[in-house]
């Protein structure tokens, strides 16, 4: 259920938030990957230990970032999906120009396998008037292709875009509350790796908060 707050403000033709909270969730889509996309994801973050850096390694893993550019990934046939196709938002009228990444988190609940496919379930975006322009954040769960039930995570990317905000109302239409970060090093993980391999190696896997 979302919750509005906030007064009405200046009218922005180019936003009908109504139509925003009320438009249904796109259907679940695939992605699939290969090992090699693991290794170019894991090498392009900086990962030098070997089981995150040989396919061979008997270890050989994701990390856990991984999941965050799985949203972006679709079939073998597409690789991967153009930007201004990707942010098209029910009610929001905006140049894909104006965007500005916000932030990006991650809920691992198992490691991702270094391989297959899976499926991207969407839930309720949430929106926020921020005067000089709007804040839209988007929630992802990632589950097994064939065993649904099986969550690998659960992801949250936010958007800023310039020159869309004094519509007036915020909505909060997800329960997503959740920042990944290691218990012993207190290392949030957002956009990027920031010392995941030596957490990894010293306290395990990580902890939800």
């Amino acid at each position: 259920a979302g919750s509005n707050q906030g007064a009405k403000a200046k009218k922005n033709e180019n936003v009908d938030a109504e139509a925003f909270a009320a438009a249904p969730l796109p259907d679940p889509v695939p992605a699939q990957y290969t090992s090699r996309d693991v290794l170019l994801y894991n090498l392009s973050v900086g990962a030098t230990l070997p089981a995150f850096t040989y396919e061979n390694a008997e270890n050989f893993a994701a990390l856990p970032t991984f999941p965050l550019v799985l949203s972006q990934r679709r079939t073998m046939g597409h690789d991967v999906i153009p930007f201004a196709a990707s942010v098209k938002y029910p009610g929001l009228k905006f140049d894909p120009m104006k965007i500005l990444h916000g932030a990006q988190s991650i809920q691992n609940f198992k490691p991702i396998p270094v391989g297959g496919q899976v499926m991207i379930k969407w839930e309720k975006p949430d929106l926020w008037d921020k005067g000089s322009g709007a804040v839209i954040r988007v929630n992802s769960v990632i589950v097994d292709a064939e065993h649904p039930d099986t969550v690998y995570a659960k992801t949250s990317s936010q958007i800023f875009i310039r020159g869309l905000g004094n519509f007036g109302v915020t909505y909060y239409l997800s329960i997503r509350r959740v920042l990944c970060v290691c218990a012993m090093c207190c290392v949030v993980l957002c956009c990027g790796v920031f010392c995941v391999e030596c957490c990894e190696l010293k306290h395990g896997w990580f902890t939800q908060h």
